[in-house]
């Protein structure tokens, strides 16, 4: 049976969403109470995270993984990661998978699996050790890795690049960022590719950049954000960026949630219930019509949790279906599951804006072969009657 490999996405035909409330509650079953998600990943049918466990004297980096979509965790025994003190990032793409971490004193890695992540190897060849990735992303077959240099006075916000999977990196050559001291957060998105971090390394100063040319030049798109509040992981829902991050109130740290509905220019912050101890937004997952958040319950203490929530249709003007579209990357097939009753059509796109392919989805789950297209990135178009979704763009590996 084919697993589903990213998140599922809901298409959202209207045009302008409207401000509903998100309810929380934890789920954090087989979780220490010390141990910090700081990045989901979804792995197969499996939901992961990577982040740092507190053993009452010092943090160890650990992974654990959930098979029921989050309401149960295990960790995962791993071999090779006896150093990582800390998880900051995660990817799985194409057979690997890549996390970033603390070592020690000033020195950061990348660690790389192809064995479902049970043992691993150092994937760092070209990154200055005193760099560490805070997200992967993948724009289009590279990986791209946004983090933060130490140059042995401060840190500074720097984006590698790899194209090789992890086994080499470069560093991208970005102008307009000289004033970004941490990269937290990197998303790409509808051909925009977004990076978050501190703009201060005296006070609680934070902002969004956006490129529109793979990082080379960046401009600020922080509209409604407050400049106390720096996100620390994107994700993309249906039509919408979302944010979760940390406020600084003046005298501690609140865990948000922000939304942006046209791409990244402005933002507002999304109203939620059961998030209230929270005090830093660690690392957010959108999987199977539930949204994930991890971070920080105490403001004294190592203590975190994990909280879900299954309201996120409520936050957009949606139409009655829901969608899954999977896997991505794809190998030679995608699939539709749908939940509504009325059929459709799906248009795939290549890079060029070419139509390769028209096909016919059901009420239920379809799949579209498309072993006979070259590897590289494609938009997919889903149509429903005279409503159509923003176009999601898929790899093909």
């Amino acid at each position: 049976m084919l697993k589903k490999i990213t998140l599922a996405v809901l298409f959202i035909f209207a045009a302008h969403s409207v401000n509903a409330q998100l309810n929380f509650s934890a789920s954090n079953t087989g979780l220490p109470a010390a141990f910090v998600i700081n990045d989901f990943q979804v792995a197969g049918a499996d939901i992961w995270g990577a982040g740092s466990y507190f053993n009452g004297s010092k943090f160890e980096g650990r992974i654990y993984k959930s098979a029921d979509n989050g309401t149960t965790w295990a960790q995962v025994i791993t071999s090779g990661l006896d150093s990582l003190s800390t998880g900051n990032a995660l990817l799985n793409y194409s057979g690997t998978l890549l996390i970033s971490g603390f070592i020690s004193g000033n020195n950061y890695s990348v660690f790389a699996s192809t064995d479902g992540g049970s043992t691993w190897s150092v994937s760092n060849t070209g990154l200055p050790a005193g760099f560490v990735i805070n997200e992967f992303r993948l724009v289009g077959t590279d990986i791209y890795g946004a983090g933060s240099y130490f140059n042995g006075t401060n840190f500074e916000g720097r984006i590698f690049r790899s194209a090789d999977i992890g086994a080499t990196w470069t560093q991208i050559a970005t102008t307009s960022l000289t004033s970004l001291y941490t990269g937290n957060s990197l998303l790409y998105n509808s051909g925009q590719l977004f990076i978050s971090g501190s703009i201060s390394n005296t006070t609680q100063n934070y902002s969004v950049y956006v490129s529109s040319d793979y990082g080379m030049t960046w401009t600020v798109s922080n509209s409604g954000l407050p400049s106390t509040f720096v996100i620390n992981e994107f994700r993309s829902v249906g039509a919408d960026i979302y944010g979760a991050g940390s406020n600084y109130t003046g005298s501690g740290f609140e865990g948000r949630l922000y939304k942006s509905g046209d791409n990244g220019a402005t933002w507002t912050q999304i109203t939620t219930t059961g998030l209230d101890g929270l005090y830093t937004g660690n690392a957010l997952l959108f999987n199977n019509g539930k949204l994930f958040v991890s971070g920080s319950v105490s403001s004294t203490s190592q203590g975190y949790s994990v909280f879900v929530s299954s309201d996120v249709t409520k936050i957009a003007n949606l139409v009655s279906e829901e969608f899954s579209i999977y896997p991505n990357p794809f190998h030679n097939e995608i699939r539709f599951d749908c939940t509504g009753n009325e059929a459709g059509y799906v248009s795939v796109y290549d890079i060029s804006g070419n139509m390769v392919r028209k096909a016919a989805i059901s009420a239920t789950q379809s799949c579209l072969d498309l072993s006979g297209e070259k590897s590289g990135i494609y938009f997919i178009q889903v149509s429903i009657g005279q409503r159509e979704n923003k176009p999601v763009i898929m790899t093909k590996d």
